[in-house]
């Protein structure tokens, strides 16, 4: 054992010092060249930033023991917005934020979940991790759609952006609170979930029609189907309506199954 730590420490020191040797040989040719050619330090930054972000996910974990995960995570995401401005600046462009949000957005959707589980939390959020992940996301959400229509100049945000994404949250915030805060048995809470999806996607094509469409509110719209006609005025109705069909019928067979185990349980007592 005492050999194999000797072997494991001589190869971790190998590896950093492979590490130190590539990256810092790069940055200096580099910064040797930019003051040659340039006759100041201009790309040189982006090569700098960009050795960082790389450094964060090779060089990084050798050098750190505790929270490793975690560390490097977070070193990544810096770097990879600090090399986001670095480009941003250089090439004198003011899509930075249109770059950066997107990219903490999918960060946080991604690896949040894991963060929490590794850092220290108020009781009140150590109890409702998932209820603060969504509220998060939800809310990098929102900032992506303001940062995409300001840089956009569309002026949607309010009228399209907010309303068409505010509804869609309603699926992914009902199935949580439905999962995480209801003490129903599994079946029922699958049955509700799949009965919150088959009533989403209804009111979601009514809305869809409302604001994209111009079309008058019709509760009735997605109704209008045929199974016996499928021409290409129908296709779409059809096609949907055999969607809810399928959520609410998985939704009574999880109810039933639901019914079956109370009473199953009720008689074994």
């Amino acid at each position: 054992m005492e050999k194999l730590a000797e072997r494991y420490l001589a190869l971790i020191n190998r590896v950093k010092l492979i590490q130190y040797l590539l990256y810092g040989t790069a940055l200096l040719v580099c910064f040797i060249c930019n003051l040659a050619v340039s006759h100041t330090l201009s790309w040189f930054f982006v090569v700098l930033t960009s050795e960082l972000t790389a450094a964060s996910l090779t060089l990084l974990p050798v050098l750190t023991r505790k929270k490793r995960g975690l560390k490097t995570l977070c070193a990544f995401t810096g770097t990879l917005l600090l090399l986001l401005m670095t480009c941003c600046l250089y090439t004198g462009g003011a899509w930075f934020f249109l770059a950066a949000v997107p990219t903490l957005f999918g960060m946080c959707v991604i690896f949040l979940p894991y963060v929490l589980s590794q850092i220290w939390l108020p009781a009140f959020l150590e109890r409702h991790k998932a209820l603060f992940c969504m509220a998060v996301d939800t809310a990098l959400l929102f900032l992506l759609l303001f940062v995409c229509d300001a840089c956009l100049h569309g002026g949607w945000f309010l009228t399209i952006a907010c309303p068409i994404a505010g509804f869609c949250m309603i699926l992914p915030w009902g199935m949580l609170l439905l999962l995480r805060y209801t003490k129903m048995n599994s079946f029922f809470k699958t049955a509700a979930c799949f009965g919150l999806s088959a009533l989403f996607f209804y009111f979601l094509n009514v809305l869809l029609s409302t604001i994209l469409d111009g079309k008058a509110f019709d509760v009735l719209l997605p109704l209008r189907f045929d199974f016996r006609g499928w021409s290409e005025s129908m296709i779409n109705a059809n096609v949907n309506a055999i969607i809810y069909l399928a959520l609410f019928l998985c939704a009574f067979l999880f109810l039933f199954a639901g019914i079956a185990a109370d009473l199953r349980r009720k008689n074994t007592h």
